[in-house]
């Protein structure tokens, strides 16, 4: 693989960001407005939830900063999440710098995928439920 210059590895990596932002973007603008069916296709086809089952309502629950609510719906990439940006950073950081990925990148994904996998199976075991998607009942104040 060439070394690319760093002001190519700059634009390749905010572009990248760029990109992630503007998906997400314009998926909260849609699915808000509207109210597009954030139901899972997995779900639905097979009646199993995926290791990934509540993600989009998780996302959407996290900008409206219903933390809780985020949580329910998928608490391994809820706790996760600050890790995979964290990963995403450094990475990036590594790129633009040295020219070349984290060392240990790739053990880390495979343990990742291995352990989201692990997850998508334990949610669908009766006695662990609690894993599963669920909605938050609103707490009335008053």
């Amino acid at each position: 693989m060439r070394n690319r210059p760093i002001l190519y590895r700059i634009f390749l990596y905010l572009g990248c960001s760029l990109g992630i932002i503007l998906v997400l973007l314009m998926y909260i603008l849609l699915s808000d407005g509207l109210h597009i069916n954030n139901e899972c296709e997995i779900r639905r086809t097979i009646g199993l939830y995926c290791p990934t089952c509540g993600c989009s309502r998780m996302v959407l629950s996290i900008i409206h900063f219903k933390f809780y609510q985020a949580f329910r719906y998928n608490p391994f990439v809820f706790i996760s999440l600050p890790v995979l940006i964290f990963v995403y950073v450094k990475q990036g950081i590594c790129y633009i710098f040295m020219g070349k990925s984290i060392k240990g990148l790739d053990k880390f994904v495979i343990v990742y995928f291995i352990v989201i996998f692990i997850f998508g199976v334990l949610r669908n075991i009766p006695a662990l439920s609690f894993m599963a998607p669920a909605g938050v009942q609103q707490l009335k104040m008053f």
